[in-house]
């Protein structure tokens, strides 16, 4: 009988029991065979019974005969068992292996990836030649790439985890081996000062949002952009004291951040000038519903938020909290009439603006609730705080924005129903909100599902409950059917003035022929050098952004500050002079309350870094409008004309795909050719290639004809993807208030010039008699 070292028994009982039949002889009760299996009685026993099957000695029934035990060689003859038993056998044998091996001293001898030789290699010297025990230190290049492989998997920037993420927030979790959690827009972390807790805690976490960057740590209640917590983080590891008695950006004047924590005085005293709600008879109270538009909201609804009713101003007063609970500002309702008396909406106005970075309607009651449902008034919240009790109810604080401040306290949903109405307009913004809270959990109404505002439904006594059935997963793919649109088409049909956009009140003349500024298309302006393009484009978007239209300025010609004086005077329309300085500030207040926001870049400029502000600003802001002013300036000075033709294409595209990706209308100034002056300017004439405006939606130019008693101007459509209306619109410059828009107030509809089957161009008559001197003009026009 052969005796075999128990290094090499290890090798074969860990490779594979089939290996023994080549050694079925082994004597079963030397003591060096066995001693591998000295700790593990159910591998002794398997083994035995395994080794004895396979070479034809059968145990007799004698459990005596255990490998292991003080017996001694029973020389027996013995039975041979059928091959169907020796398959059970080693089958079983197997198994008990398997359990029984983990993470026993059996496993450590032969390591995992070590090279085991076949059955067939096996014979006396193979056996000799494989009884060396491995070395612990030694490694093969493949193992050592293996294990660089396993490295880069383990690290904490998951790809697939993290496509998406902002490069800084990369860059702050990698640099400092954060531990997180990624939710639906923020990545969820531990302070290093709470870094003891080994998993993010929810409660007490700091929430980073995704695309921005910014943060709210849920622990003091403080947030701000990811600059300031990267430079606390400096500073918390570089201080000499102990963690729990540093002070999280102590230093105001360093960190950029804002606090929840305080009562905002200026708020409080703005709600205390209105009286409580429950002083009013009923009758008072109907009027003051009536006044405001607020019908059946009951008052029991309005005082649970701490709403109040100024007499003096006829507004409500309605407190604007943080996620918290506390006070940081007051936001006043005040109802405005037409000319004939009819109510037509309700004006808002903020004490500080704080209002305007949370939501409308936080309750301590809704904590534990995981659905909500996001209106865009706070009429609507009411409604719904009245007549549900399974949701959460938050609205915005202006329908056109969704703050980015409050997106951590809206994790925890797990469902969004956006409720804004079955218009065209509450689809764009329920599109645009869809995408900044994670288009998955999101529910939504399409245009046509005849889902008017909660308020539209309590007034038409029909079920709030079956409404809310009626809203749809928000889909996220690439496909769809006629079956998907019909909705959204026969409601572009049924509302054609809200599918023509937001309509211009200064420029009326506009609204004959673009009939509006939609979103998702991109607009082409061109005019001479000194027509006054940016004058013109400054009113232009002012005129908008009065009405609502969340506004972005990318001014590269003109510096910020000189386009701000400008849009402010447009706006008071009225001069501003050291005589009348005192005037300045009811004037700048007013205008800084506007949704407008303008880039900070100037002359030459990379294309990559204004597409990022861009998108930035539409993530933050919800920016609905961009100009761009102008395109040249996006192109180098250094490349000959072949060279700016493709850069132009390039730097061109990058603007539509945006507009068409983020749902915007973006205004695109380009500089016309160099031609003759006395000639009028055309669509070939703008600069660059033809894709320019092959590809615009919009094209109107900046006409400036000369006489002999000086020049008019006009703006001239070329192109109107919308209806293929063209026209011309006059304009009259006026010095004083820096306005073009003081001509149009006569029209007169010429027969119609027809320009191809299905376009017609409509002209204006021009007011030459009432202009300015040509120098008088460019003092002011840039």
């Amino acid at each position: 009988m052969m005796n075999v070292s128990y290094v090499v028994l290890s090798r074969l009982v860990h490779t594979d029991l089939r290996l023994i039949l080549r050694h079925s002889k082994v004597k079963l009760y030397s003591t060096l065979s066995f001693r591998i299996c000295h700790k593990s009685s159910a591998i002794r026993n398997s083994l035995y019974y395994a080794c004895r099957g396979l070479s034809g000695i059968s145990d007799g029934g004698n459990e005596q005969n255990v490998p292991g035990k003080d017996t001694q060689d029973n020389s027996e003859d013995t039975k041979t068992i059928g091959s169907e038993k020796s398959t059970e056998i080693v089958g079983n044998v197997k198994e008990d292996i398997a359990k029984t091996t983990k993470g026993s001293k059996i496993t450590k001898l032969l390591p995992e990836k070590t090279a085991l030789p076949n059955e067939s290699d096996i014979d006396l010297e193979t056996t000799k030649a494989k009884r060396t025990r491995p070395s612990k230190k030694s490694a093969t290049d493949e193992e050592k790439k293996e294990k660089k492989v396993k490295k880069k998997k383990d690290s904490l920037m998951d790809l697939e985890d993290f496509s998406g993420l902002d490069e800084n927030v990369k860059n702050l979790l990698e640099t400092h081996k954060l531990k997180r959690i990624v939710g639906h827009t923020c990545v969820i972390i531990n302070c290093l000062k709470c870094s003891v807790i080994k998993k993010p805690v929810v409660s007490d976490a700091i929430y980073v949002n995704k695309t921005t960057g910014y943060f709210t740590c849920f622990t003091c209640k403080k947030h701000g952009p990811l600059t300031a917590l990267q430079e606390n983080f400096e500073t918390l590891i570089k201080t000499k004291v102990a963690k729990k008695n540093f002070v999280c950006f102590n230093d105001k004047d360093t960190y950029d951040i804002y606090d929840w924590t305080e009562v905002d005085v200026k708020a409080l005293e703005a709600l205390g000038k209105g009286e409580q709600l429950k002083k009013f008879k009923s009758e008072e109270f109907k009027q003051i519903e009536e006044l405001l538009g607020f019908e059946n909201i009951q008052k029991s609804t309005l005082e649970k938020q701490n709403i109040t009713y100024d007499r003096e101003r006829h507004a409500l007063l309605i407190p604007y909290r943080s996620p918290d609970g506390v006070l940081i500002d007051c936001k006043c309702l005040t109802p405005y009439f037409d000319e004939d008396g009819e109510f037509n909406g309700l004006s808002y106005s903020f004490t500080n603006g704080s209002g305007q970075s949370s939501l409308f309607g936080w309750r301590k009651e809704d904590e534990e609730k995981k659905q909500l449902i996001l209106t865009k008034t706070e009429k609507d919240a009411l409604v719904l705080q009245q007549t549900t009790s399974d949701y959460s109810v938050l609205s915005l604080p202006r329908e056109s924005n969704l703050p980015q401040e409050v997106l951590p306290y809206l994790e925890k949903f797990e469902t969004v129903i956006l409720w804004f109405g079955d218009d065209m307009q509450s689809w764009e913004y329920t599109i645009k909100f869809a995408r900044k809270l994670g288009e998955r959990r999101c529910l939504v109404f399409r245009p046509g599902d005849e889902c008017a505002t909660p308020h539209e439904i309590l007034k038409r006594n029909l079920s709030i409950s079956h409404t809310l059935s009626k809203a749809k997963p928000m889909k996220n793919d690439h496909l769809t059917s006629f079956e998907d649109l019909r909705t959204e088409v026969k409601a572009q049909i049924a509302q054609q003035e809200l599918v023509a956009g937001v309509q211009w009140r200064r420029f009326v003349q506009f609204n004959n022929v673009l009939k509006g500024l939609r979103p998702g298309e991109l607009t082409v302006m061109s005019g001479r050098t000194g027509s006054g393009k940016t004058t013109f484009m400054s009113e232009y978007s002012l005129d908008l952004c009065m009405q609502g239209v969340n506004t972005l300025w990318g001014s590269f010609e003109v510096n910020n500050t000189r386009l701000a004086k400008t849009m402010l005077i447009q706006y008071a329309k009225k001069k501003l002079s050291p005589e009348n300085l005192n005037e300045f500030d009811n004037y700048a207040d007013e205008f800084q309350k506007l949704p407008m926001h303008f880039m900070t870049f100037f002359g030459q400029n990379d294309i990559k870094k204004v597409i990022d502000t861009m998108a930035h600003a539409v993530y933050i802001h919800d920016t609905q409008h961009i100009i761009v002013d102008n395109l040249q300036f996006m192109m180098g000075s250094d490349m000959d004309v072949t060279d700016k033709f493709s850069k132009q294409n390039i730097v061109y595209a990058a603007f539509r795909r945006f507009a068409s990706a983020h749902n915007v209308h973006i205004t695109l100034v380009i500089h016309p050719r160099k031609e003759n002056e006395d000639t009028e300017l055309t669509t070939a004439s703008i600069f660059g290639s033809a894709k320019a405006t092959q590809e615009a939606d919009n094209v109107i130019l900046l006409q400036t004809s000369k006489t002999k008693r000086g020049g008019k101007k006009y703006i001239q459509v070329t192109k109107n993807r919308f209806d293929g209306e063209l026209g011309n619109i006059s304009l009259k410059f006026d010095p004083e208030d820096l306005t073009l828009s003081n001509a149009g107030k006569k029209e007169k509809k010429s027969s119609g010039k027809k320009i191809s089957d299905e376009k017609t161009i409509t002209e204006y008559e021009d007011f030459s008699d009432e202009y300015e001197e040509e120098e008088k003009q460019k003092e002011f026009i840039m």
